[in-house]
């Protein structure tokens, strides 16, 4: 996988990371401007990788500016670790497969399989311990084995808004999962930017001093504020942090998703239930919201015209066809798993003076 076409003045890195969130891989430079890593091959059943361009001073990639990503297969070994793996597993999945097609006992094949797994998940541990201690060298004095509790430090100090060094960086992208990364990088974002805007306009809306309270947005990105007796003040707030609705539920999912145990999957409904919702209130002026919404033979039912045949047959307008996947992969969701993450959950920050802080659940 190759990063190249930087835009000038800027310095990207780019980091690998498998389904759990552990980094296993750094681009290097590869000597034509650009950066390079590759994808390991140290266990079957680790298939889903993330690949994040990150600016390499903590700074926002260039919106404005194009970069272009690459990727590069080429044959494998015949003796890797995969084919291993797999001709293993062969041996026991299809005695598995027969017995239990055929109503038997099948529990020594299934202890087999487990050992399998755990054997090649030992191996891949060992190996991500490998990778990692080999990319610390490069930022430790020789001879020091990294102390697994200065990533806290690290972490706290990026939550906090504080600067890392080069060293605290690079260590900080080695050690530190997708998840604890993106949660550090939320709440420094969540105080310097969308916090101090929210007290701005606070102030500029006559609310002086900022009381406290707490608030709660639900997937429909509607606001609501508990502890203001003040009707109007409430009012007031709630008019405010409404216009930031999607910002703060962007921040408390990434804040609190490891927390609350949601996968990658689980954000990702609710990162779209709430864009859904946004855009059903403004298409149909509030008339028209996702629980409305049902879906028969893969056709999206309970709208009117147009935006039924706009959401049915989008052509190749991209924008509906965003809608429409993100509309079939909720109600599908659904489906499968019920209404319990969507119907109950809601973003919930404290207020106290000139600080907001998520709530957990």
């Amino acid at each position: 996988m190759t990063l190249d076409h930087i835009p000038e003045g800027c310095d990207y890195d780019l980091i690998l990371y498998d389904g759990d969130g552990n980094q296993v891989g750094i681009g290097r430079d590869n000597g034509n401007g650009g950066k390079s890593v590759t994808v390991p091959n140290w266990n079957l059943e680790n298939r889903e990788y993330t690949v994040k361009v990150l600016a390499k001073d903590g700074s926002p990639v260039n919106a404005e500016e194009y970069y272009h990503l690459s990727f590069q297969t080429q044959k494998a070994a015949g003796d890797n670790v995969l084919r291993q793996q797999a001709k293993e597993m062969q041996e026991y999945a299809g005695a598995l497969r027969r017995k239990l097609h055929d109503g038997q006992d099948a529990a020594e094949e299934k202890q087999a399989l487990q050992q399998i797994r755990e054997k090649y998940g030992a191996y891949y541990a060992q190996q991500m311990d490998g990778l990692h201690k080999t990319q610390a060298a490069e930022y430790l004095p020789e001879g020091e084995v990294f102390d697994e509790s200065r990533k806290a430090e690290f972490l706290s100090k990026m939550a906090a808004g504080g600067e890392l060094t080069e060293q605290e960086k690079g260590l900080t992208n080695i050690f530190a999962s997708a998840q604890e990364i993106d949660s550090a990088t939320a709440s420094a974002k969540l105080q310097a930017d969308i916090g101090e805007e929210i007290f701005r306009q606070m102030g500029q809306s006559g609310i002086s001093p900022i009381p406290s309270f707490e608030v709660s947005i639900g997937i429909d990105g509607k606001a609501e504020v508990k502890g203001i007796e003040d009707t109007a003040v409430k009012e007031k707030e709630e008019d405010i942090l409404n216009g930031f609705s999607g910002e703060l539920m962007d921040t408390y999912i990434s804040i609190n998703a490891g927390m609350q145990g949601m996968n990658k999957q689980e954000q990702y409904i609710l990162k779209a239930a709430m864009g859904v919702e946004a855009f059903l209130q403004k298409a149909t002026g509030g008339k028209a919201a996702l629980s409305d919404i049902t879906v028969e033979n893969g056709r999206i039912k309970g709208l009117d015209a147009p935006l039924d045949k706009l959401l049915n047959d989008p052509g190749q307008n991209q924008t509906y066809l965003d809608y429409r996947a993100d509309i079939l992969a909720i109600k599908n969701y659904e489906r499968m798993q019920g209404n319990g993450l969507l119907g109950g959950f809601s973003a919930r920050y404290a207020v106290d003076g000139q600080t907001i802080r998520t709530v957990s659940v």
